[in-house]
């Protein structure tokens, strides 16, 4: 029977409507705001005609909705102890995110403010913030700021049912398996910082125990960037069940509120666009080239693709982007992005002569047989010469935070945060390429430097967390239905040892609550966030303030 999908559709206005709000708001009505609105309205009922209204194969009995209401309420204690919406103690990254809210709240949009360096416009990936920015607007700031932590538990609630969806059951196990989900931070401590181990309180905030690099739990994530994570764990999951009809619409708002998850979250769509385009090939008896094309080539993805476009050129203009500590100046970005366009039409040409052109197919496709070894071996070591120069030098320059690095730093990082996951998941998940995509990003992220810090290695990683995160919930599963003894001691003592790293997040959160009483909601200064290379760009050399913002 068909039916409403109604987490499906709930999902995917969450991700959209901040995309309505900020061209509404921040950019010319005529040209913009008006005619992508209604576009994006559009694609919104199209997604709900073609995607949301089909066979439901997860709806929820009576038993399952206690658990859901069981699952609210961890969630609400979840995001409350994360400080978001300033109900309690925050971690030092949110004075940053609670001015940037600020600002979004009292000031006009689009937001512009002159500073001693010149006329400067907000590029930040500020999705998360723009339903409560609007409520904030219209009810005052503190208004404004429980908007934040109501948004931020339908956020984390659609996930986990997303998440309930993959593993096909509703259960409360996999929620606390969740929250607690970290690498071993506490063993790399006692391997890489012996003294800091034996001084080691819970409260103490372990996730940088090896410079360089990082990937943070999912609370760490929740309880630091909340901006980026909730909106990172969302387009992932809605992604992998996308039939590629608006997968391009799904990623420009993931490019909008959680732009380097988006940038980590390609490699896991292209083969999820892969996978998709070889089940439209055996119903409908087309090649795979035609099922690519014909699959992607929706209205819902053309829109995407024009909002990808101006969100492009607000994000691509910032400042932490066009420069990089290890350069000490202007990075040639405008050149490289030259060469992505030249490279992706050179592409869809090469596409378009292959589905054309028969003959020209199958000698391609006989080439590709014949030396498919051959082709292996050199993707590999070519692979392997790259991951190995960029664990020991940083790609694509050095800074502070990347100066020691070395490819046994980068080994045991590896095998601490995610290799002991791999290996009791890689039986599993090895006829996956959406897993072995997400593997691949573990061993790149942590080689590429964005801006003046690690964030590309600590965000871009978190697509491949949540999938490795669905295998390991579903390992869990098959070695307890098959009472695996030693697998399950390994995996529980894994675990254990992980949660260490959030127990002493949560840990935190409670020492810093009387701090909590005395200062109450802690800010930076606006001139910190509107002249801050990671929040801003110069709105004169700015595409989207020149050409797409309204007046400001």
């Amino acid at each position: 029977m068909k039916r409403t999908d109604l987490l499906k559709a709930a999902s995917y206005v969450y991700i959209i409507l901040p995309l309505i709000i900020f061209f509404l708001g921040w950019t010319k009505l005529y040209l913009v705001g008006i005619p992508l609105t209604i576009a994006l309205i559009t694609s919104l009922y199209l997604i709900a005609k073609k995607e949301c209204n089909s066979d439901c194969k997860f709806h929820f009995t009576r038993a399952e909705v206690i658990k859901v209401i069981l699952i609210v309420g961890i969630i609400a204690l979840w995001v409350y102890f994360s400080g978001i919406g300033g109900l309690t103690w925050q971690n030092l990254d949110h004075k940053w995110r609670n001015e940037i809210f600020d600002v979004l709240v009292e000031y006009k949009w689009p937001v512009v403010r002159g500073t001693q360096y010149g006329t400067n416009g907000m590029s930040y990936y500020i999705g998360f913030w723009m339903i409560p920015a609007v409520i904030g607007k219209l009810f005052g700031l503190s208004a404004g700021y429980i908007a934040q932590y109501v948004w931020a538990v339908i956020g984390v609630l659609l996930v986990y049912l997303l998440i309930c969806r993959r593993i096909k059951k509703v259960a409360v196990w996999p929620l606390v398996v969740f929250v607690f989900f970290s690498g071993l931070d506490i063993v790399g401590l006692f391997i890489i910082n012996h003294k800091e181990f034996l001084d080691f309180t819970l409260g103490t905030h372990i996730e940088s125990w090896v410079a360089g690099y990082q990937f943070s739990s999912f609370t760490t994530q929740l309880f630091w960037v909340f901006n980026q994570a909730i909106y990172g764990w969302i387009i992932t999951l809605v992604a992998l069940e996308n039939t590629n009809n608006s997968i391009v619409l799904v990623m420009a708002a993931g490019l909008f509120s959680a732009s380097l998850p988006a940038v980590g979250l390609m490699p896991i769509v292209l083969c999820n666009i892969w996978n998709n385009a070889r089940r439209i090939r055996k119903i409908k008896n087309i090649s795979i080239i035609n099922a690519i094309y014909t699959s992607l080539c929706t209205y819902e993805n053309i829109i995407g693709l024009f909002s990808a476009g101006v969100i492009g050129t607000l994000l691509l203009s910032n400042n932490a982007i066009s420069y990089t500590a290890g350069s000490g100046g202007q990075t040639k970005i405008k050149a490289l992005l030259l060469l992505g366009v030249i490279a992706i039409l050179i592409l869809i040409v090469v596409i378009e002569i292959i589905r054309r052109n028969e003959v020209f197919r199958n000698n391609v496709k006989r080439v590709l047989v014949n030396n498919k070894r051959l082709i292996q071996i050199l993707l590999v070591l070519i692979g392997l010469a790259f991951v190995a120069y960029g664990a020991n030098h940083g790609l694509p320059a050095n800074n502070r935070f990347t100066q020691e690095n070395n490819i046994c730093k980068y080994i045991l990082f590896l095998g601490l945060e995610v290799g002991i996951y791999i290996l009791l998941t890689y039986r599993k998940g090895k006829h996956d390429n959406i897993y072995i995509a997400s593997i691949v990003m573990f061993l790149l992220c942590p080689i590429f430097i964005l801006g003046s810090s690690i964030d590309f290695c600590m965000r871009a990683c978190i697509p491949a967390q949540i999938v490795l995160f669905v295998y390991v919930v579903k390992m869990i599963d098959d070695i307890v239905i098959q009472k695996k003894k030693l697998a399950t001691v390994i995996m529980i003592l894994t675990l254990l040892i992980g949660s260490v790293t959030t127990i002493s997040e949560f840990a935190r959160t409670i020492h810093g609550y009387h701090e909590y009483e005395k200062n109450g909601i802690e800010t930076v200064r606006t001139d910190e966030i509107m002249e801050s290379m990671n929040f801003c760009s110069k709105a004169e050399d700015s595409i989207f303030y020149k050409y797409f913002a309204r007046y400001y």
